[in-house]
C-alpha cells in the first residue's frame, strides 16, 4: 500500500522548488527542519528511495564520495545529464541527437540505454571560459 504523507509531501516539494540543482541529503535534511517539519535521516532516505522508484525524482552519486544529491525529474523536458568536471555542476537537458542515437541502440543493438542514468562529462559554458584556448 502506497500513501502519501507529510513527510513524503515535504521532500518532495522542497526538491521540486530547487528546479535545475540537485540537493543532498544534508540539505534537504536541514531545510525540511528550519521549515518545522520533524523528520529522521532514516525516514528521508526512506521516501527519497520511494519517490525515485516512482521516478519522479533522480538520483546521482557523486564521484569520490558515497554521498548523493537528488532533483525531480522532468520527464519531458530532461533527458540527459552533463556533469563539469571543473567546476562539478550537473545539468539535465534533452536532446533529439542523443533520443536518435538511443532508438538506434534499442533497434540496432537490441539494448535499451537508460537516459537517465546516463553522464556526459565535460566542462561548463563558465568553465570553457576561464580556460585558456
Amino acid at each position: 500500500m502506497d500513501y502519501k504523507t507529510k513527510q513524503r509531501e515535504a521532500i518532495f516539494s522542497y526538491i521540486q522548488q530547487q528546479k535545475n540543482r540537485y540537493v543532498t541529503v544534508s540539505e534537504l535534511l536541514h531545510a525540511l527542519k528550519e521549515s518545522g517539519t520533524d523528520i529522521g535521516l532514516t525516514t528521508v532516505y526512506r521516501h527519497l528511495e520511494k519517490l525515485e522508484a516512482k521516478g519522479i525524482i533522480c538520483k546521482y552519486h557523486i564521484n569520490g564520495s558515497n554521498a548523493a544529491c537528488y532533483k525531480a525529474v522532468d520527464k519531458e523536458a530532461e533527458k540527459f545529464l552533463l556533469k563539469c568536471e571543473v567546476c562539478g555542476r550537473l545539468v539535465r537537458f534533452s536532446c533529439r541527437d542523443l533520443e536518435n542515437l538511443y532508438k538506434h541502440f534499442n533497434r540496432a543493438h537490441n539494448y535499451a540505454i537508460n537516459p537517465y542514468k546516463t553522464v556526459f562529462y565535460g566542462r561548463c559554458d563558465r568553465c570553457k571560459e576561464g580556460q585558456n584556448a
